[in-house]
């Protein structure tokens, strides 16, 4: 028996019939070899399937993380608007503390829960106890969670004593912002009137400042639970023209809680290469099985 250079084998003499074990064992020794040869040639295809692996695991990571968390690689901020500010001129937080049990509720169940837990805005002495403990904002500095409470970091940096200073924004500029976001929550602004769970803030802080002699509104939103576990943030910065509000710029995301938050892209890039890993294994396993079939049915004929 000879083993052809490329992986193929073929008889010179005659084809074996015998099912002796030294034949058997002649056939092993056969198969090893046109494997390794084999393998020798494979060795460059395998170097060039690890690269496109590693590629098309990083691509779908990325797509996987934007269509999940709404961004490609890293969330998006506005809060280097309040870098190097002239001054910070009102600041505003409205809240809606739902139960526990509210999201587990059908939605008529919430409309008349709702009633009972309407939003409201913080008072002075409310503002002032969040602006004075803004550095606990971030979880003692877990980053993930540090959404508002890094407007309130950067504000920290620049020395500005908010808690001797704090002014509410006014309402008006308020729902003009809102309405430029096409938001109903304008009308709870005007009139008292309540809104569906799905238009009503969760938490929204606004600060109201002044940098390079323009004044300027920012807001930052936290929405009710989209779907379990899953939270929409947004930010939008505004110039201020008398009580009117003009939206410059508009970034969001999502985050969880208690759900897969901290699964980002490299964490995905990762899961997807091991999946291509585990797939081209698969695959080669399967061909692998099928030539050794192939190759004891030569060897009995």
């Amino acid at each position: 028996m000879e083993v052809k250079e490329g992986g193929k084998w073929f008889f010179t003499a005659h084809k074996l019939r015998s099912r002796k074990p030294r034949d058997r064992v002649k056939y092993g020794i056969g198969f090893f070899r046109m494997e390794t040869n084999f393998m020798k040639i494979r060795n460059g295809k395998y170097l060039a399937l690890f690269l496109i692996g590693m590629v098309l695991s990083l691509i779908f990571a990325v797509f996987e993380s934007r269509q999940y968390w709404g961004y490609w690689i890293a969330r998006p901020s506005l809060s280097s608007a309040l870098e190097s500010i002239d001054r910070a001129d009102g600041l505003s937080m409205l809240r809606n503390d739902y139960p526990s049990f509210y999201y587990s509720l059908e939605a008529e169940e919430r409309q008349k829960k709702i009633k009972q837990y309407p939003p409201y805005f913080l008072n002075s002495a409310q503002i002032k106890m969040v602006v004075a403990n803004s550095p606990n904002f971030c979880n003692g500095g877990d980053e993930y969670y540090c959404l508002d409470g890094g407007l309130f970091r950067v504000l920290n940096e620049q020395n500005f004593n908010l808690e001797e200073n704090v002014k509410p924004v006014d309402n008006q500029l308020l729902a003009s912002a809102n309405e430029k976001l096409g938001s109903k929550y304008s009308t709870i602004l005007n009139s008292g009137a309540r809104t569906q769970p799905s238009s009503v803030w969760s938490r929204m802080t606004a600060i109201r400042f002044v940098k390079e002699g323009e004044e300027r509104l920012l807001l930052a939103i936290r929405w009710p639970e989209s779907s379990n576990d899953h939270y929409k943030y947004e930010e939008a910065l505004f110039s201020v023209k008398g009580e009117d509000a003009l939206l410059e710029k508009k970034i969001s995301f999502y985050f969880d809680i208690a759900g897969i938050e901290g699964l980002e892209w490299y964490w995905l890039w990762g899961l997807n290469f091991l999946a291509f890993l585990f797939l081209v294994g698969t695959c080669n396993c399967l061909l692998l099985l099928r030539k050794l079939a192939s190759f004891n049915h030569q060897s009995l004929n």
